[in-house]
């Protein structure tokens, strides 16, 4: 039996829209359009409404990509393969990566690889209050999406299942920003994105004409994508550097808006050294057309119609739609095994013997008092410690962590004191440059600085400042991306100690 489905694509810009007809491995494409979107919360209800009306949408399965501004990324190793214990101890490992406290925020995850004992990571989080706004308005629009995710993974894991076992880097750039998947045996293994240049937003490269994205100057195409080719190089090598089992990039494949202009796309394989090629997604997705047809596949609704044929063969391999936002079959499964595991409580209650419920509650006060035991070693080692919820787990996690890094603050790094190198940093920052550091960690290798600052140009002046020293090899700008809500520019800088 044919099944309707809406892929739903939610930009910061723009929303696009396409509803397909799947019977068994076939699908076609119904319909297709996309709207404008203005700012503030009422504008996304407005667009949506015309959307689905320009649409027709009738009613049926959904899928939706929410705005990847929302949604920030890590990439996490932990010294367990266990489903339980990761599950333990992410929270603890993501709340003191990310500004935002882990309880304000929805996480999803995957587990790319296993070495050993050890399991790589790539992990989503995005901000409960927004996903209940946006959850809110898809809701008052008859729309209660199984699955919400960044936009572009749907897309990425398709392309992946092509190539097979096979490192290959995916670059789709869209009206505002370059999203990028080095991806590997169907996985995606690292995803960034990378927003379009501070300069270029008065004069951008492209533009929403009649329903599409467009480049509208070449010209500014080929200048944004040359200053994120160095910013995407660092991405990848960075990842290398703490996964010694990446191997070489082997295929490119650009999509999007700048896979449509052969001279983007050649820039881009020039600049990474690799051979680009033209996504075409309709056939790794089986798309059949006929006279319902609205035409070919264009490269506007790429993410959306790979939204449109995700999840329902398998499980989804990530979804915000988890805890208090699962969808209500989800909820009622749930309630359901409560009440089966209930009931099998109660029978085993029945069975028990006296001399069995008071071993029971000898067991009982001997795990209490080494979980006791347990805590009291934790706080004597971390005395700041104020979330104490499995102090094994979260005992061997600090201990894994400072294996890697050795320490967090010595008092040599490499020939140097500490005290040296933070004079240095303080000195060769100008005063009237504003700048918060949020976190600074300092081994025998690296210096590496997080921070807030009020704009792009501010980070360009730091890392020059700081590359004028001769305490560091080389620095190099992790990441810089801007905060929707403060209108700052979150910053990560990397500083290799040198020998000098």
């Amino acid at each position: 039996m044919a099944q309707n489905s809406l892929g739903l694509d939610i930009n910061d810009h723009y929303l696009s829209g396409v509803v397909v007809e799947q019977q068994g491995k076939r699908a076609q494409i119904l319909a297709r359009g996309s709207v404008l979107r203005q700012d503030g919360p009422e504008a996304l209800g407005e667009a949506l409404g015309q959307l689905l009306t320009e649409l027709e949408w009738q009613g049926g399965r959904c899928v939706c990509g929410v705005p990847q501004s929302m949604v920030s990324v890590r990439n996490l190793t932990l010294p367990f393969v266990e489903r339980r214990k990761i599950e333990q101890a992410l929270p603890y490992e993501l709340d003191d990566q990310l500004i935002q406290p882990i309880e304000e925020l929805v996480t999803s995850y995957q587990v790319t690889d296993l070495q050993g004992a050890e399991s790589q990571i790539m992990a989503l989080a995005t901000p409960k209050k927004e996903l209940a706004l946006l959850l809110g308005q898809l809701q008052q629009h008859g729309l209660d999406p199984e699955i919400l995710l960044p936009s572009v993974l749907p897309m990425f894991e398709a392309v992946s299942r092509r190539f097979g076992s096979r490192w290959l880097l995916v670059v789709h750039g869209d009206l505002s920003a370059l999203s990028v998947g080095l991806l590997y045996d169907g996985s995606c293994r690292l995803y960034r994105r990378l927003p379009y240049p501070e300069l270029l937003e008065l004069h951008s490269p492209f533009a929403l004409v009649q329903g599409e994205v467009r480049l509208v100057s070449l010209e500014a195409g080929q200048q944004c994508c040359a200053e994120l080719i160095p910013a995407l190089q660092r991405s990848i090598d960075l990842f290398r550097q703490n996964r010694p089992g990446v191997g070489e990039i082997e295929d490119l494949v650009v999509g999007g808006t700048v896979g449509e202009e052969p001279t983007l796309c050649t820039l881009i394989g020039s600049g990474l050294g690799l051979v680009p090629e033209k996504l075409d997604l309709g056939p790794l997705l089986g798309l059949e057309s006929d006279q319902r047809s609205p035409g070919p596949l264009d490269a506007h609704h790429e993410r959306a119609v790979a939204l449109a044929l995700y999840g329902p063969e398998k499980r989804a391999s990530y979804n915000f739609r988890s805890g208090e936002f699962a969808t209500r079959g989800r909820l009622l499964a749930s309630r359901k095994k409560v009440l089966s595991a209930g009931v099998m409580g109660l029978l085993l209650l029945l069975v028990l013997t006296v001399g069995g419920l008071v071993s029971n509650r000898q067991l009982a006060g001997r795990n209490q008092e080494l979980r006791q035991r347990m805590t009291t070693l934790y706080q004597g080692i971390f005395p700041r410690a104020t979330r104490i919820q499995d102090p094994y787990v979260q005992l061997k996690v600090a201990v894994q962590e400072m294996e890697r890094s050795e320490t967090t603050v010595p008092v040599y790094a490499g020939k140097r004191q500490v005290l040296a190198l933070l004079a240095d940093i303080s000195a060769r920052i100008p005063e009237e440059l504003s700048l918060q550091v949020t976190r600074m960690v300092i081994d025998q290798q690296a210096v590496r600085m997080r921070g807030v600052t009020g704009t792009f140009n501010n980070v360009d002046a730091i890392k020059n400042h700081l590359s004028a020293s001769a305490y560091y090899s080389s620095v190099a700008i992790v990441s810089a991306t801007a905060d929707k809500k403060s209108n700052k520019i979150r910053f990560e800088l990397q500083l290799e100690l040198g020998e000098g």
